[in-house]
């Protein structure tokens, strides 16, 4: 059981986790990897962790702290913005203070980005940091920007195509892996999609979707361990196609990865006996761009019995990504992707970088 899926390799940690929960969902019912659409298109994002918890449910879709998306995404730029920096006899423990309060805040209201495509170029800002990256495939350069000092610095990264697996055993001092203990188990795989209707965000036509996926395994041995481990992605589709991006080599790289969920939480020499249960509803359509998406883990893999019992019922965290100020770019937009006039070029990353 395979697939194999397109993993862009400069998505951060939690996009990452969305590519697995999306191609571990696919395994079982048969989706396909969304092909991007191109198109010219820029909109700003917050991203955060959520923890589910206690009985806490997930977020919903559509709901604001400060009332709508554009207040919550101001929130999270002033909250990610440089501290004020202290001097003096006590201006280390101020600095350390306003920095775990920086941290704590960033946690509550998200990181915030401004993200850009054209023409296959992308350009990620950070408004809380006053930088941006320009990412120039037909150029086979990265743009570094620091907007508050005015300066930039160029990178030519190498572009590399990968398959992304399971990690080696570790090896021992000599040089030779441990040997994979044998062992079984029983492990049910469950997964399910559906509809969750029409739903208007940042003024955006939607359409919901949730997919899920659980794996619980029983009876084991040997290396095998019982537990469970369950992952739900909730999105809301929009109407516009998801932006492309172009390497070097003028099209984009198909990075291919590999995602087997008999190994997901298996330890080497685990060989377990696998029953899969779907229940297929309507699937979201493929290469179309998500305004929100939600990404929910629980459970606990490779624990014994004792621990598993220590986890509280229901608990877990999730990633939230919220999407709004879309709009369309046009060939008037192609200096976003250019250094400005005015700024000057540095041979090493300013401090602020």
């Amino acid at each position: 059981m395979r697939l194999f899926g397109r993993v862009k390799t400069r998505l951060p940690l939690y996009c990452t986790g969305l590519a697995v929960v999306t191609a571990l969902a696919g395994i079982v019912l048969g989706l396909k990897p969304a092909s991007a659409a191109g198109g010219g298109l820029a909109y700003d994002e917050i991203s955060r962790m959520v923890i589910t918890s206690q009985g806490s449910g997930p977020p919903e879709a559509g709901s604001y702290a400060n009332g709508s998306f554009g207040a919550d995404f101001q929130a999270a730029v002033n909250a990610a913005a440089p501290p004020k920096e202290h001097h003096g006899m006590f201006g280390s423990i101020q600095n350390a203070m306003a920095m775990g309060e920086q941290a704590m805040n960033l946690i509550k209201v998200g990181t915030p980005s401004t993200h850009y495509y054209l023409n296959g170029w992308e350009r990620t800002d950070d408004p809380g940091q006053k930088t941006a990256t320009i990412y120039r495939g037909d150029l086979h350069q990265t743009i570094h920007l620091d907007l508050a000092n005015k300066t930039y610095y160029i990178e030519t990264p190498d572009e590399k195509v990968f398959e992304s697996g399971p990690p080696p055993p570790m090896a021992k001092p000599n040089g030779t892996p441990p040997p994979a203990q044998p062992g079984t188990a029983k492990m049910t795989i469950s997964a399910t999609s559906a509809g969750l209707g029409p739903k208007t965000l940042d003024g955006q036509s939607t359409n919901g979707y949730k997919q899920t996926l659980k794996m619980t395994v029983t009876n084991a041995t040997g290396s095998c361990s019982n537990g469970s481990f369950g992952m739900a992605m909730t999105e809301f589709i929009s109407r516009y196609p998801e932006p492309t991006v172009s390497t070097s080599s003028g099209k984009a790289i198909p990075q291919k990865s590999s995602y087997d969920p008999e190994q997901m939480g298996v330890k080497p020499g685990c060989k377990p006996t696998v029953t899969a249960r779907t229940k297929v509803g309507p699937l979201p359509p493929s290469g179309m761009f998500a305004l929100w998406t939600f990404m929910d883990m629980s459970g606990s893999m490779n624990s014994t019995p004792q621990q598993s019992a220590n986890v509280p019922a229901g608990s877990g965290f999730g990633f939230l990504v919220e999407r709004g100020n879309v709009r369309t770019l046009g060939a008037s937009d192609a200096s976003l992707f250019q250094v400005p006039a005015g700024f000057t070029k540095v041979t090493e990353p300013s401090s602020n970088q």
